[in-house]
Formats: C-alpha cells, sequence, structure tokens
C-alpha cells in the first residue's frame, strides 16, 4: 500500500498525510506510522462505519469533502451566505 517510489526514499518520514478509501486502508497506515493524518473519503454510511470501526482515533482523520462545492448539496441558507 506504500508506493515503492515512496517506500524505496522515504517520504514517507516527510510526508504523513495520505487519502484514505477504507478502514483496512486507515489502520494499515495508522499502525505504521502513529502520528499520521489521515484524509478519509467516505461517501455514504457503509463506509463511514467501515472507517469508524477501524479503531484509528479520530483525531487522526480529516474529512475529505471534494474538490468542488455543489450548490444541491447545501442548505439555501448557507449557499446565500457562500455567494454573499
Amino acid at each position: 500500500m506504500i508506493n515503492p517510489i515512496s517506500n524505496r526514499m522515504n517520504y514517507y518520514n516527510f510526508f504523513d498525510y495520505y487519502c484514505i478509501h477504507t478502514g483496512t486502508q486507515a489502520r494499515y497506515y495508522y499502525d505504521r506510522f502513529p502520528g499520521i493524518m489521515l484524509s478519509v473519503f467516505a461517501r455514504d454510511h457503509k463506509e463511514y462505519e467501515d472507517i469508524a470501526i477501524s479503531g484509528v482515533p479520530w483525531r487522526n482523520m480529516i474529512a475529505y469533502v471534494g474538490p468542488d462545492i455543489i450548490e444541491s448539496d447545501l442548505p439555501l441558507e448557507i449557499w446565500t451566505v457562500i455567494n454573499d
């Protein structure tokens, strides 16, 4: 799971942030690098639960929300504030 180039050049010692999609990935990186910050991509409740049961502390995770804000995903009140 660790990129072979990163592994060979020890980049993971300098780059302590990874984007993960499963609880297995979260556990894998946390077990190897306990101080790591994980960007978590969970699109639905099932994926969220998979991450939640991984045992990785929430303090080691941030939510990946995507590159764009989609108007239909936000309540009208929030969208109005963003556009003002």
